[in-house]
C-alpha cells in the first residue's frame, strides 16, 4: 500500500517535504552563529527602498529577514523557519522542473536527493546562507518560465535570483541553455535581445560593484 501511494506525485510529494521538514527541525533551535551578525540591518522600510536602490544585490534576502524580523522579532528561531519554508519550496520547484523530463519516480529521487543532502544543512541552519536560498528560488522559477514559453518571466526570475544572491548571475546563460536542452529554438529576436539583457546586466554590475 505504502508504495502504491508513493506512485501518486502528490503523495510521493508530501512525504518528501515531511521527511525533509523533520530531519531539519534540529536545525531549527540555537542562537545566531558569527556570520549572522553581518547582514545589513534596516531600522525602517524606507531604509530598506533606499538600500535596495543602492545595492539591488541581495536585496530580497535583506527584506526577507526584515520582515521576518517585524513579525517576530530578532529571533533566530523564525528566521531558520523561514530558511526551511525557503527550501521545502524549491524542493518542490525542482520537481516541477524535474517531471518535465524525467519520470515520476526519476522527479521524486531528485527531490529527495535535493531536500536531504548534508551540504544544503548549512543553507537552512545558517541564516547567513538564506540569501543562497531566495537565489535558487529565482533560478528555479525562470527555468520553469522559459520551460513554459514565458521568456519574459524568466528574464524577470532570474533578475529576482540576482536580488538573492549575486552567484546567481550565469541563471542568466543557464535559461538559454536549458531551452536548448528541453527543444526548444528561439527566433532570432529573442536570442539578440536576450544577448543584449545579458551585456546590460553585465554592465550595471560592473557599474555598481566599480
Amino acid at each position: 500500500r505504502l508504495a502504491a501511494g508513493l506512485r501518486r506525485p502528490g503523495t510521493g510529494v508530501l512525504v518528501c517535504m515531511g521527511v525533509g521538514t523533520v530531519t531539519y527541525t534540529a536545525s531549527l533551535s540555537g542562537w545566531y552563529v558569527y556570520e549572522d551578525y553581518v547582514w545589513p540591518q534596516w531600522e525602517t522600510w524606507q531604509q530598506g527602498v533606499a538600500a535596495t536602490v543602492q545595492m539591488p544585490a541581495r536585496s530580497l534576502a535583506v527584506w526577507s529577514r526584515f520582515l521576518t524580523e517585524s513579525a517576530w522579532g530578532p529571533h533566530p528561531q523564525a528566521l531558520r523557519a523561514v530558511s526551511l519554508v525557503w527550501h521545502l519550496l524549491n524542493s518542490v520547484l525542482l520537481w516541477c522542473l524535474a517531471r518535465r523530463v524525467l519520470s515520476t519516480s526519476g522527479a521524486l529521487l531528485a527531490m529527495g536527493v535535493f531536500l536531504l543532502l548534508p551540504i544544503q544543512t548549512e543553507s537552512v541552519a545558517y541564516i547567513s546562507s538564506q540569501p543562497e536560498l531566495i537565489a535558487a528560488t529565482g533560478v528555479l522559477l525562470a527555468l520553469l518560465a522559459v520551460s513554459a514559453g514565458r521568456l519574459w518571466l524568466a528574464w524577470l526570475c532570474a533578475m529576482g535570483a540576482m536580488a538573492g544572491k549575486e552567484l546567481a548571475a550565469p541563471a542568466l546563460l543557464l535559461v538559454p541553455l536549458w531551452a536548448w536542452w528541453i527543444g526548444q529554438r528561439w527566433s532570432r529576436r529573442a536570442i539578440v535581445g536576450w544577448a543584449l539583457s545579458v551585456c546590460g546586466v553585465g554592465l550595471i554590475g560592473a557599474w555598481l560593484i566599480g
